[in-house]
C-alpha cells in the first residue's frame, strides 16, 4: 500500500513538472521589443528586433509561403510607422547558415 502512494505521489510530481517545464518553455516563446531594422529578401522578410528571440539575436525570419505573410509585414510596417513595440511568436530557428534567425509566423502589438 504504501509502494503504491509513492509511486502515485512521483507520478504527479512528475507531471506537475512536466507541466512547469512547458510554461516556461512556453514563456521564452514570444520575443518583444521596437523593430530596428527590416530585409526585405527574396524568399522571406527579415525583421531586427532591440531584443533577442530564443535563438539568441533579434533577427526574425517569415517565409513569404506563410499564409499571413502580408499580414505579419503590415504589422511590422504599422509599429515602425507609429513607433509602438511588437511582439513575435518564435517557432523554431533557422538551420545553418542562418541558425542566428528566429523562425516566426506571428506578429502582434500590445494595446496603449
Amino acid at each position: 500500500m504504501f509502494y503504491k502512494k509513492v509511486v502515485s505521489m512521483a507520478a504527479a510530481l512528475a507531471f506537475f513538472g512536466m507541466l512547469a517545464t512547458t510554461s516556461a518553455a512556453q514563456a521564452q516563446d514570444n520575443a518583444s521589443g521596437f523593430v530596428k531594422h527590416v530585409y526585405f529578401e527574396p524568399h522571406s522578410f527579415v525583421v531586427l528586433l532591440s531584443n533577442p528571440g530564443r535563438c539568441g539575436t533579434g533577427y526574425f525570419y517569415i517565409s513569404r509561403t506563410e499564409p499571413n505573410f502580408k499580414e505579419v509585414v503590415a504589422g511590422v510596417l504599422t509599429a515602425i510607422a507609429t513607433n509602438r513595440q511588437v511582439i513575435m511568436t518564435v517557432t523554431g530557428c533557422l538551420p545553418a547558415p542562418h541558425a542566428n534567425r528566429n523562425r516566426t509566423n506571428y506578429v502582434s502589438m500590445p494595446g496603449n
